[in-house]
């Protein structure tokens, strides 16, 4: 199944100042097992391109990620931990699989890093991948990362109450290119 929604996702000057919430003593975004977010996408492939919402919850190794398009039409959800992962496309339709990355391919066509973008919303390298390029700003955060197949970067940074996170990132695969926004960071320790 081909998922084609077309619409303008990133339009400029129309996203809103991300936010952060904070629940215990955090001192670096790292340290947070536990986070969420959301935000939007664009990804596209040869002549088809799927623009809508993300909201993507991480406690620990278990996640819960939503994509939507505009108006609800065409939302995914994909749910697991390291060991399983579930796809849900509509009420009738239910796929499992070890990979998410590998479900998501086989029942779409589309290939998104689930693995390493956990660990690149996150401003840094994922640390199951070997990193054949990496450049740091003059601040140490991260700007741009070759991991995976994947070239990765963050275009723009958001400071709430300290902590860098990112803002806006850029993934480019040799078929595939990703784009998110991210609206608002809650994050917990």
């Amino acid at each position: 199944m081909k998922l084609i929604l077309v619409v303008m996702l990133l339009l400029a000057g129309c996203a809103s100042q991300p936010t952060l919430v904070i629940n215990g003593s955090l001192q670096h975004a790292s340290e947070s097992s536990s986070w969420q977010f959301n935000g939007r996408f664009g990804a596209s492939h040869a002549d088809e391109s799927w623009n809508g919402g993300l909201q993507w919850r991480q406690q620990g190794n278990d996640y819960l990620i939503r994509l939507s398009g505009p108006l609800g039409q065409g939302s995914i959800q994909l749910q697991g931990d390291v060991h399983q992962a579930q796809l849900t496309l509509s009420e009738t339709q239910i796929y499992e699989n070890a990979d998410a990355e590998e479900l998501l391919w086989q029942h779409t066509g589309w290939r998104i890093p689930f693995a390493g973008m956990r660990y690149w919303l996150m401003g840094m390298p994922a640390p199951d991948y070997p990193v054949t390029e990496l450049r740091r700003d003059e601040l140490g955060r991260l700007v741009s990362l070759r991991q995976a197949g994947w070239l990765i970067e963050i275009r723009r940074y958001v400071s709430v109450q300290g902590i860098e996170l990112p803002r806006k990132l850029f993934l480019q695969h040799a078929r595939f290119n990703v784009r998110l926004v991210v609206d608002q960071w809650e994050l917990s320790s």
